[in-house]
């Protein structure tokens, strides 16, 4: 369940004989803001709601707006009505009448436990504004998650998380919970960038670089699109590797999202790069910042980093349950929220090539703004593209 935290201010808990109705000043809601002149007043159960809500606003005047009935086997359990262009004293007006329950302002509610990473890749500048609010779900996309697995009976994935293949031989399991924490930041309901995109499980670790590329040209072969790889692994400098993301993105299609590494150090010094995929041509490379806007201290860098995206104090999914959570920290993660990102562009333009994914990523991202980036690609991921 996706709790919500929500504050009342309460007028007045008025019933008959009750106290004097009585107003809280609005630092009471702290963090949460106030929607002005506006009131949810509720009624007591036996109260006539459409007869109390014409007489209180022929009275008091006042806009009544949307009812709320909630009723069981015909019995009133809760009704009420939204107030509109109200003035506080129509409201402790309105709370004295008998027939009335409470009169509470209408405030802002909240996702609880938004990750500051979601919250961070919608907005250019500092400081947070507790929101994440992206352009679109990738109802339609695809992520194809090549890692340790999926736990898919994870709540947070809402039944949207399938294991398509297992090139370990160790089971349609995820026994580390590295690709269930990507994938629920990729596409997680709570936790998530993409909170509608289907997200596979592609299992080809623990394993070597040949189980990698099995479940490379396996998801090449039989991806659904539009689709998007996440791939979150690393190992040494191997141009063949690098071969294999380039053709799977120039001709599959397919654009692979892929990490810098977690060594702190330049991943591609000229002339020859040490790590791959990382160094791949075609591959898009994310390196990990932190909450500061400020590249990570374990996070690589260097000539082949696309983009920087949250990668350290995430909130996500995790094995052991299928509530279980973690707090995660590794360039893994940033590209989980890149993959995201690329899933809902690619919901929303199917037709674009891997190419112009990529360019979308980076000419829409936030530039110049990350401390001790040493790339020369100093772009945050930022996931609202669209005008």
């Amino acid at each position: 369940m996706n709790f919500v935290n929500v504050v009342f201010i309460l007028l007045s808990t008025s019933a008959l004989g009750s106290a004097q109705p009585k107003m809280h000043p609005a630092e009471d809601s702290e963090s949460f803001r106030i929607v002005e002149n506006q009131y949810i007043v509720v009624l007591h159960n036996s109260a006539n709601l459409g007869q109390t809500r014409r007489a209180l606003s022929e009275r008091s005047s006042f806009a009544a707006d949307r009812e709320f009935v909630l009723t069981k086997r015909g019995n009133a359990l809760f009704k009420g009505f939204l107030v509109k262009d109200a003035s506080s004293d129509s409201a402790k007006k309105i709370a004295r009448d008998p027939r009335v329950r409470s009169v509470i302002q209408d405030v802002e509610v909240k996702p609880s436990s938004l990750s500051w990473g979601l919250d961070r890749i919608d907005q250019h500048s500092l400081p947070l504004d507790d929101h994440f609010i992206p352009e679109g779900f990738g109802n339609d996309a695809h992520i194809y998650v090549v890692d340790s697995g999926i736990l898919t009976t994870h709540e947070d994935f809402n039944g949207r998380a399938i294991f398509d293949a297992d090139f370990t031989g160790q089971g349609y399991v995820d026994d580390t919970g590295h690709g269930t924490k990507c994938a629920g930041i990729a596409g997680g309901r709570r936790y998530g960038v993409a909170k509608g995109a289907r997200l596979h499980a592609v299992k080809v670790t623990p394993g070597s670089l040949s189980t990698v590329f099995y479940g490379l040209i396996w998801t090449a072969y039989n991806a659904q699109f539009p689709a998007v790889i996440l791939m979150p692994l690393i190992t040494g400098y191997q141009p063949v590797f690098n071969t294999l993301v380039n053709d799977i993105d120039s001709f599959f299609n397919i654009p692979v999202i892929v990490s810098a590494g977690n060594g702190g150090y330049n991943a591609c010094p000229f002339p020859t790069p040490v790590l791959s995929p990382a160094s791949a041509d075609r591959a898009f490379t994310v390196a990990s910042s932190d909450a500061y806007d400020v590249r990570d201290l374990f996070s690589n860098y260097g000539s082949c980093v696309d983009i920087f995206a949250p990668g350290s104090n995430i909130t996500t999914t995790f094995i052991g349950s299928d509530t279980a959570t973690a707090v995660v920290y590794g360039t893994s993660y940033a590209v989980a929220h890149v993959a995201g990102v690329a899933a809902i562009i690619r919901d929303r333009e199917p037709g674009l090539t891997p190419e112009q994914v990529r360019s979308t990523l980076s000419t829409t991202s936030t530039n110049s703004i990350i401390a001790w980036a040493f790339s020369s690609n100093n772009h945050l991921l930022y996931t609202s593209p669209y005008p």
